[in-house]
């Protein structure tokens, strides 16, 4: 409720000079576009801002355009994502469709992303993200960006991060995944905390909201935050092990929570979740099968081919009971 009243403060005083000026009375055709001169501006932000301050009445049929985030009224919510549209820092209002445009961008850590053959291993090394693309059609195209050993902190320094981020355009789709490498308290250069807010400098949702998501919304893209995949560690049992990563999960998808109810189009795959429940249901010795294994032991961590292609399948049936809209450039199911 503070960051709301904050943001609509701020809101006022970037409009407060506008408030003396005529504002056309037609609605258009282009959502949130409520002087009608075919696209959002500073004006149609201040139409609503004058309406929830009670300073102008408005139509029916004009509050239910300018209740932009559906929740049944124009107010200074509504006013704040016109305002981030009309300044170009937002680039789909809330319900508007985002046609994928057929590019995958994917920034992650080694659990996705591409490793060199190793001849010691008696399975390999494989991340989910290098056989996404065999699950889409030829109208997608995979850019697997993920770099192994990285946080959401130390991903920002590679040259990765600064190859892609800026090329990201309307329709594309932003698979973000850490969580792994961002639990290590001993190397300030990776950790995040995870118990920190998205407004608290250096803590693992701040660095997610700032540097990923936020970037991905001006852009046009659809962010969509996966959680990290469960370790294979078991104990004397068969019982899988509490999770030492399982509060990146939690911050993850509380993030997610907050950027929607801000109304940001964000996404979010519990794949912790459904990396443990499909363990628990199997068991140890399937769930070991899906794991790298060099020369005397298991990879508890990493993927084997089997189980990067597990984890890539469990990822799109998500999205396809989500109903996100690349789901459309699936290949048909084995």
């Amino acid at each position: 409720m503070r960051n709301t009243i904050c943001r609509a403060a701020v809101v006022c005083c970037c409009l407060l000079f506008l408030f003396c000026m005529p504002v056309a009375a037609d609605t258009g055709a282009v959502a949130g576009d409520l002087d009608g001169n075919g696209r959002v501006t500073l004006r149609d932000a201040l139409v609503v801002l004058k309406a929830a301050a009670k300073m102008e009445t408005m139509e029916a049929d004009r509050q239910a355009a300018a209740d932009v985030n559906g929740d049944g009224s124009a107010d200074a919510k509504d006013a704040l994502l016109l305002f981030k549209k009309a300044t170009g820092n937002l680039y789909f209002l809330p319900g508007e469709k985002i046609e994928a445009s057929g590019q995958i961008y994917i920034a992650g850590d080694s659990i996705a992303s591409l490793h060199d053959p190793d001849p010691t291993y008696q399975r390999q090394l494989v991340g989910w993200g290098v056989v996404l693309g065999d699950l889409f059609d030829a109208s997608v195209n995979v850019h697997n960006e993920a770099r192994s050993g990285t946080s959401a902190r130390s991903y920002l320094g590679t040259t990765n991060y600064p190859a892609f981020i800026h090329q990201l355009a309307p329709g594309d789709y932003f698979l973000i995944s850490f969580g792994h490498n961002d639990e290590k308290v001993s190397d300030p250069s990776r950790y995040t905390d995870p118990k920190g807010d998205s407004d608290t400098p250096e803590s693992y949702k701040w660095y997610l909201k700032k540097y990923y998501i936020e970037p991905a919304v001006r852009a046009g893209a659809y962010p969509v935050l996966l959680s990290s995949v469960v370790r294979c560690t078991f104990d004397a049992e068969g019982t899988l092990t509490v999770q030492s990563h399982a509060a990146y999960a939690a911050a993850m998808a509380e993030l997610a929570e907050e950027c929607r109810a801000e109304g940001l189009q964000v996404g979010y795959i519990d794949l912790q979740k459904l990396t443990g429940d499909y363990y628990r249901t199997v068991g140890q010795t399937e769930a070991e099968s899906l794991h790298a294994f060099d020369a005397k032991e298991l990879d508890t961590t990493h993927y084997c081919e089997k189980g990067a292609r597990l984890a890539a399948r469990m990822i799109t049936e998500e999205m396809q009971r989500q109903g996100y809209d690349i789901c459309k450039f699936l290949k048909p199911a084995d």
